[in-house]
């Protein structure tokens, strides 16, 4: 029975990959593994919140708040069906997010059983990209330019943060603000 019970427990782990993602730029969702699970549903919905933001969308507070914080355009929701199958039997599939324009969205996963945890992630949408590049032991340069285009962008603000505060062993002394020059470079 517990053998049993453990092979039939409704359960889905989906995989969403970088949590950031270029304008315009549709995303494959990859469903790893369903089992016992007749309907998952994937919303994405636009935030108007940081993209640094300490939020926790998979922290019951937190996603309230996210929540709270959501935008008035209309969210994009894709269901899949998954009827007639045997409790035991684990499928895989594939889902997929549009094109997006530039912004944070918080991206949910939820289904038919209501005794089931809801999986959330938010998703940054820029065409922002942030190269680094070790100097010497006391230095990094970061470089700022169009994922699209890998253009150059000036003025862009390059926010440090505690997860940042090292680089290839290069310890970050204080957490700061960059701005990039003329050259997109910091």
């Amino acid at each position: 029975r517990n053998a049993q019970s453990r092979l039939t427990l409704p359960s889905f782990h989906v995989r969403i990959g970088d949590d950031s993602l270029t304008p315009d730029t549709p995303r494959k969702v990859t469903v790893m593994r369903l089992c016992n699970v007749n309907e998952l549903t994937m919303t994405v919905t636009r935030v108007n919140t940081d993209g640094d933001t300490e939020l926790n969308p998979n922290n019951p507070k937190d996603i309230a708040r996210i929540k709270s914080h959501a935008t008035k355009d209309e969210p994009y929701s894709q269901t899949r069906r998954y009827l007639g199958l045997p409790a035991y039997k684990e499928v895989r599939d594939t889902m997929e997010i549009p094109g997006l324009k530039t912004g944070m969205y918080l991206v949910e996963f939820s289904t038919d059983n209501t005794s089931m945890r809801h999986e959330a992630c938010l998703l940054h949408v820029s065409d922002i990209y942030v190269m680094t590049q070790s100097v010497s032991k006391e230095r990094i340069r970061f470089a700022a330019v169009s994922a699209t285009t890998g253009m150059p962008v000036s003025g862009a603000h390059i926010r440090l943060s505690a997860k940042d505060v090292s680089y290839e062993g290069t310890k970050i002394k204080k957490l700061a603000t960059l701005t990039t020059d003329d050259k997109g470079e910091a």
